[in-house]
């Protein structure tokens, strides 16, 4: 009911595991890097667990949605089955044909058999999802281990991911499930949110949904964050019923209290409802017993000399100037930021404590895209950021151009946790208040401010401002093999090879140096690519593609790429 009022064209919280909606933190990143290692042929039994609500199905979705070539999935998604049960579920999920009238185990697992070693025989690859697998008793758990026997004399013909809650990790555990666990050959569990990516997520929201401002104020992200753990299906309740509400009261934004409310009524708890008034009302006149005769006792016995008059002044009304709250937003009082004000509200006693950092001055991004040197292109400026001078390269783009100096383009949509992951100074596409389409270098990101260069000048730009007018396309530079080729693969021998050891060994995620300069592509190097991959967020293929090659231009240290933030 609130889409149109707030400009949405789909509803952002919605709690279906849409992978459209997913938000890749970086825990999200490393679960959906090992079920992508769970399709691996190098892989055998990948666990994957996570409280209620952290995305583990929606990560599954993702995995779905982005099959690698050659795998051919079961998704089992009822797991309170018997073991021949599950036995005839994984079959039906396979296609595989059996006599229905003589499903004994014996029977399905010949067939499914069968049905492996043709998949095999092909070059493709099987592999079994089984999601809420905490509910499969000991017996059907240890049914799936059994199907890790099916192999040939060099690999397993079935890949088994499973899916479930902590309880999970317990019953692993088990003495007699010990043998299953000692097959596992990868564990992940997927945290909650922390309250930077709390923030991030519905903003990612948000934005896939079409929201062109924030929704929510800073405050009411934090209590949100509070309030949820971190749970995103929590996350995703909550907010939904905040902007309802919101929209009840034609409010433009969610404010800290409009939150509290909405938890309150998703909990179905009472919000100090007619049971707690009486003790609520109770501890406050306590309260205020204390406070007065507190202040009492210092004003009759502790008055210091001139005080008399302070309280005089207190009496008539005439306090400072600075202590009356402004009556309108018209007056010409400088608030002090939100933030502060909220967390000086909330912890009272830590007032006298309270160290302010003073916040970096930015400036208005819409006036600077106004400005005639928010009109030139940035590319030339980029150019300089990789050390290269864009006049001198021939080319009727920047990217043909880019290819003159062993550079490609990478050009996408995203958010900022993905100029942040990339970790690449990148060129922005923003849109001006009269629709123009201006161009400016991000080189900087914090948590709340960015680095951006406009023209010839760099500027300090705040986060919620770049929301009003990135259009989320951005396109960055990065750095090919010698040849230009864009992939590099397993058994080839070429100079591409050793120029791919030489930058695995500049970067600390590597594991290492190559002691020899061989040109071919082997096995040791092979594990070397899938490490950093995995490190990464990657699919381990082993493969040196594009976005491996991204990530590894971006981990040089020889100081000769234009990063975001130092690599830890």
């Amino acid at each position: 009911m609130y889409l149109k009022y707030f400009g949405l064209s789909v509803k952002p919280f919605s709690i279906t595991p849409d992978p459209r909606f997913l938000y890749l933190s970086a825990k999200h990143r490393e679960g959906l890097a090992h079920l992508l290692y769970g399709t691996d042929e190098s892989s055998s039994f990948v666990v994957l667990t996570g409280e209620v609500g952290t995305g583990k199905t929606t990560l599954c979705r993702r995995l779905l949605a982005q099959v690698p070539k050659g795998v051919e999935f079961a998704l089992i998604l009822n797991s309170l089955q018997t073991p021949l049960e599950l036995l005839a579920s994984i079959c039906d999920e396979f296609g595989v044909q059996y006599d229905k009238n003589n499903s004994s185990r014996k029977h399905l697992i010949d067939q499914l058999n069968q049905h492996l070693l043709a998949v095999h025989a092909t070059g493709k690859r099987s592999v079994l999802v089984i999601d809420e697998a905490q509910n499969l008793s000991p017996e059907t758990l240890e049914q799936v281990r059994l199907l890790t026997n099916l192999e040939t004399g060099s690999s397993k013909l079935l890949k088994i991911i499973l899916l479930g809650q902590p309880e999970l990790k317990i019953m692993l555990a088990r003495p007699e499930l010990r043998q299953l666990a000692q097959r596992v050959t990868a564990r992940h569990h997927l945290e909650s949110l922390s309250p930077e990516e709390v923030s991030d997520y519905v903003r990612h929201r948000l934005k896939v949904a079409g929201a062109s401002r924030s929704l929510f104020t800073p405050g009411a992200i934090r209590k949100l964050h509070q309030i949820s753990k971190g749970i995103p299906r929590i996350i995703n309740l909550v907010a939904d019923r905040a902007l309802t509400g919101a929209y009840g009261l034609q409010k433009e934004i969610v404010d800290k209290n409009l939150l509290s409310r909405a938890a309150t009524e998703v909990s179905g708890l009472p919000d100090q409802g007619r049971t707690g008034w009486l003790r609520w009302a109770l501890a406050t006149l306590v309260l205020v017993m204390i406070t007065a005769m507190a202040y009492w006792w210092v004003n009759q016995r502790l008055i210091l000399p001139g005080s008399q008059d302070s309280l005089a002044a207190a009496e008539s009304g005439d306090l400072p100037e600075s202590s009356i709250e402004p009556s309108s937003p018209a007056m010409d009082v400088l608030p002090e930021p939100p933030e502060l004000s909220e967390s000086l509200a909330e912890e009272p006693g830590d007032i006298d404590q309270e160290v302010v950092i003073p916040e970096p001055e930015t400036v208005d991004l819409g006036a600077l895209l106004s400005t005639e040197e928010a009109s030139h292109s940035a590319f030339p400026k980029m150019f300089e950021l990789w050390k290269f001078d864009y006049a001198s390269q021939q080319g009727d783009s920047a990217c043909e151009r880019a290819r003159k100096v062993g550079l490609r383009c990478f050009y996408t949509k995203g958010t900022l946790k993905d100029l942040k992951y990339h970790n690449l100074a990148a060129v922005l596409e923003l849109m001006a208040e009269g629709g123009q389409r201006r161009q400016a270098i991000v080189t900087a990101i914090d948590d709340d401010h960015l680095s951006m260069i406009v023209g010839d000048e760099t500027y300090t730009v705040s986060v919620a401002d770049l929301d009003t007018y990135w259009t989320g396309n951005f396109l960055l530079f990065w750095r090919t093999s010698p040849s230009g080729s864009m992939v590099i693969k397993p058994g080839e021998r070429s100079d591409d090879v050793l120029w791919l050891k030489q930058q695995l060994d500049h970067t600390e995620v590597s594991g290492g140096t190559e002691k020899n300069h061989s040109r071919h592509y082997d096995e040791k190097l092979r594990r070397r690519v899938m490490k950093f991959q995995l490190d990464n967020g990657l699919y381990p293929d082993g493969i040196a593609g594009e976005k491996t090659l991204i990530k590894l231009t971006a981990a040089q240290l020889d100081g000769s790429t234009p990063i975001l933030a130092e690599v830890k």
